[in-house]
Parts: C-alpha cells; sequence; structure tokens
C-alpha cells in the first residue's frame, strides 16, 4: 500500500471522516494525517505547515495544495518552491502547477462546540436518504469584508432578506449562530453558496456542503463549476449583478427546481463524495505523479519563515549544482 503523509494547519479537524470507516485508506493508499517523522512514499501538505516539520520522503513526491485564492492569500515563491507540485486556483510560475479544484475538506458533519468532533463521515453520508425539508432557503456567511466579493454578499444577502423574508434564515458567524452547519444546510431545500472568488477551479465546501444536505444550491464561484457537476444540478448566480440574480432565485423556488432536479443533486453528491473528495482528488493525481525515487529526510518550512525559506532555496540549488 503507498504510505502517504497529509500534513495540514489545522490538526483538530477530523479530516479522516472522509475515508471509509475512518481509516485514512482511499483505495490502495493509506494517508497519516498531522504525523511528523513519517517515512512516506508522498507527502502532501494543505494549506501551511503549522510549524516547520520534518519526514522522510523523495523529493520528487512533495506535493501541496492551495485552500484560499489570492484575494484572501498570497503564497511566495520561496514557500513553493519547496514543492514539486502546486494543486491551485492561484496564477504561478511553478513548474509543478497543476490548475484543479482542491478538495477542500467539508464543514457539515463537524460540531465546532464540542472540540471539532465528527457528527458524520463518509460512510454516513453515503448511505443516507434524503433528509426531511421543512424550510426553504439558507445561507451560512461571516460578517468579514475583506475582500470586494465579501462586501457584496453581505449586501445581497441583505438584499434577498428584504425579498424573502422568513423563507430566507442566515446562520454564520455575526447572524444566527450554529455549532455544526449541518443544521443550516440539511433542513432546507435550497442554500446560497457564495465563494470567496470567483475563480476558475476556486471551488469548496460552500458548494458541496449543500450537495452533501441534498439542498439544490443557487451558486457564486467558480465560472467552471459546470465541469465539475452534473449539468442543472444548480443554478450559477452572479451577486455582482444582485436584481438579475434575485429574480433567478426566487423564480426557481416558486417553480419548485428543486424537485425536477432531485435526480441531478444526487448525482453531484456523489461526485463530492467520490471524486472532488480530497482523498479521491489526491489518489488520482499521485497514480499520475508519483515517481520512485530514493527518500531522504527532509524539512519544510510554514509559509512566513522567510530566513528559513531563503536557506532551503539554496541548499536545494547547491545540491542540484552539485
Amino acid at each position: 500500500m503507498v504510505r502517504v503523509l497529509l500534513t495540514t494547519c489545522c490538526p483538530n479537524w477530523p479530516m479522516i471522516r472522509q475515508t471509509p470507516k475512518r481509516l485514512g485508506v482511499w483505495e490502495d493508499y493509506e494517508f497519516v494525517i498531522d504525523q511528523p517523522g513519517s517515512v512516506c512514499d508522498a507527502w502532501v501538505v494543505f494549506d501551511n505547515l503549522g510549524e516547520t516539520t520534518s519526514a522522510t520522503c523523495a523529493p520528487e513526491n512533495l506535493f501541496f495544495v492551495s485552500a484560499e485564492p489570492p484575494e484572501i492569500r498570497k503564497y511566495r515563491r520561496d514557500f513553493l518552491n519547496q514543492f514539486r507540485w502546486v494543486v491551485t486556483c492561484h496564477e504561478t510560475r511553478h513548474r509543478g502547477l497543476i490548475a484543479a479544484q482542491q478538495g477542500h475538506p467539508w464543514h457539515v458533519g463537524v460540531d465546532a462546540d464540542r472540540g471539532f468532533i465528527a457528527t458524520l463521515d463518509y460512510d454516513a453520508l453515503s448511505a443516507m436518504d434524503v433528509p426531511d425539508k421543512p424550510h426553504v432557503l439558507s445561507t451560512v456567511i461571516s460578517s468579514k469584508a475583506i475582500t470586494p466579493a465579501h462586501r457584496q454578499r453581505l449586501a445581497f444577502v441583505k438584499q434577498l432578506k428584504e425579498r424573502l423574508g422568513d423563507r430566507f434564515h442566515v446562520y454564520g458567524r455575526g447572524h444566527q449562530s450554529i455549532a455544526d452547519k449541518w443544521e443550516a444546510v440539511a433542513p432546507y431545500r435550497f442554500h446560497l453558496a457564495m465563494e470567496n472568488a470567483s475563480r476558475p477551479d476556486y471551488l469548496t465546501e460552500k458548494v458541496c456542503d449543500a450537495f452533501l444536505g441534498s439542498s439544490y444550491p443557487f451558486y457564486f464561484g467558480a465560472p467552471n463549476a459546470g465541469s465539475y457537476f452534473p449539468k442543472h444540478s444548480f443554478e450559477p448566480i452572479d451577486i455582482f449583478q444582485p436584481e438579475q440574480a434575485i429574480e433567478k432565485i426566487c423564480a426557481a423556488i416558486d417553480s419548485q427546481v428543486d424537485m425536477r432536479r432531485r435526480d441531478e443533486v444526487q448525482q453531484a453528491r456523489r461526485v463530492v463524495l467520490d471524486e472532488l473528495n480530497l482523498f479521491a482528488m489526491l489518489v488520482r493525481l499521485l497514480r499520475q505523479k508519483l515517481v520512485d525515487r530514493p527518500k531522504r529526510r527532509l524539512r519544510l518550512y510554514p509559509k512566513g519563515q522567510h530566513l528559513q525559506l531563503a536557506m532551503s532555496g539554496v541548499g536545494r540549488f547547491l545540491r542540484r549544482a552539485a
């Protein structure tokens, strides 16, 4: 079995729940999560490292997966140069650039009030029927106003709330609080999913969580989302054209489009579980890129440690020149 070290900046997050039986195994690949010092066939870093970390691996099998778009987070060249392959929505000149969705971990089924305990996992979600849906439309947003999309999201939600009133429920920081996002998605026929930015391949849990809850999404985000999901499984909207977007939403609700598109939503749900799932995505990638090379002790640095990253870059240059 191929052994993969997955390093994250959030070791308390229950990543392993996205694998069958929570075993950390996907097909013939075994994932060890946030275990520094491991001996592995491949080493994947998701978003960042919490601290300087060592492991034994072939340098040709180092992978980085970004989490945020450039509007939110920058990844400097000295940080990215530690890796052979970079999966991202960023425009970068890295020699191993792979422009693809980044497999963001799901948020539904995690109880934040109880230390990020997993209340739902891959097996439970896979076996689940469509939940009862007594309510119409929900969204989960924070009160952040850092980017233009953040600010427009807040304005759009306010405008939509004025139109729909009690049929539209708003959750998240600065709004109605919830411990588990599942409570804000599963009881609703529709879910408004809005990304932090509209950028190709920047496709996150915001829309995937809607599908996992069997809710029909109104989606603002990746313009190529249709290349990932079945046709008619969601309704794309542009929150920067609020009047047009609100009319689309109201028309879809009034015509009960969610009932007509139930099969497409369930197909998209399987895509989320078995294709866009971080572990499924990584296994497909590793089958293409993994090489058989000698392993050695490697040290990777978080993106803020510029001096260490510079010295590490000099070391890599000298090894190549030797």
